[in-house]
């Protein structure tokens, strides 16, 4: 069986290394013999922090598209966005490199249909919630959305860009991402998704059962679909549904 080239369009230098030893691991499990081929290419991190801060999604993508782009140069069947935010340029690289990228919200939405839960708390940068880059899967595939407030939202910010991104883990984020949960659960959050992959860091402090790591999801679903079947790699559908919701 060939197995397909993963090509990671990396940002946070912490975030890339457990994209990439969870992507491994989870491929050691299917083929403990062989370690896979894999890409990486990391854009400049400061050039897109400033993009993500400004809310200039056109320039984040183009970014993107750059990498992507080189990725596909480079012999990638497939490509994985090492970031949620980077997410709001999944048409356009489809559509500049011809390969399909692993969604990160497709994953997150099967792992959803797997645990039966239909309304979520999202704890993000302000840009994954104001791009609503959510809401253009999960509505129509069944899911109610969950966010915390403006003023919780800017403290999440703050820490993601202050300390996150920077690798810190004994600063105030977990602290504020315990409290924007707490908040989530108030209003019938039935799990709460860490929608930034530099949350991941400290993960391990917010061990609640209904927290959800996107980072090691998507990265895990990364290794297994390196050995996908079928000749023509395609990501993940999300799953169907007639409920179009959304929280208050």
């Amino acid at each position: 069986m060939r197995k397909k080239i993963p090509g990671l369009i990396g940002l946070a230098p912490k975030t890339n290394c457990v994209y990439y030893l969870e992507m491994t691991q989870s491929a050691a499990n299917v083929d403990p013999a062989h370690t896979p081929n894999s890409l990486l290419w990391t854009i400049n991190f400061e050039e897109a922090a400033r993009a993500v801060g400004a809310g200039n999604l056109e320039a984040l993508n183009a970014l993107l598209i750059d990498a992507g782009k080189h990725l596909a140069a480079g012999g990638a069947d497939f490509l994985v966005l090492t970031s949620n935010t980077s997410h709001s340029a999944v048409q356009a690289l489809e559509a500049e490199t011809a390969l399909p990228v692993l969604d990160i919200r497709a994953v997150v939405a099967q792992e959803l249909q797997r645990r039966h839960l239909q309304r979520v708390g999202i704890l993000s940068t302000s840009l994954t919630q104001s791009a609503g880059l959510y809401e253009e899967v999960f509505p129509a595939a069944g899911f109610s959305i969950e966010y915390p407030d403006r003023a919780t939202a800017a403290h999440i910010d703050q820490v993601i860009f202050n300390e996150l991104v920077k690798g810190i883990t004994d600063g105030d984020a977990s602290a504020v991402l315990k409290r924007a949960a707490a908040q989530l659960r108030d209003r019938g959050a039935q799990a709460i998704l860490l929608a930034c992959t530099d949350m991941t860091i400290v993960a391990d402090q917010l061990n609640d059962a209904d927290i959800i790591d996107t980072t090691t999801l998507h990265a895990r679903a990364a290794g297994e679909f390196i050995f996908a079947k079928d000749a023509a790699v395609k990501a993940p559908s999300l799953p169907s549904s007639k409920a179009p919701t959304r929280g208050s």
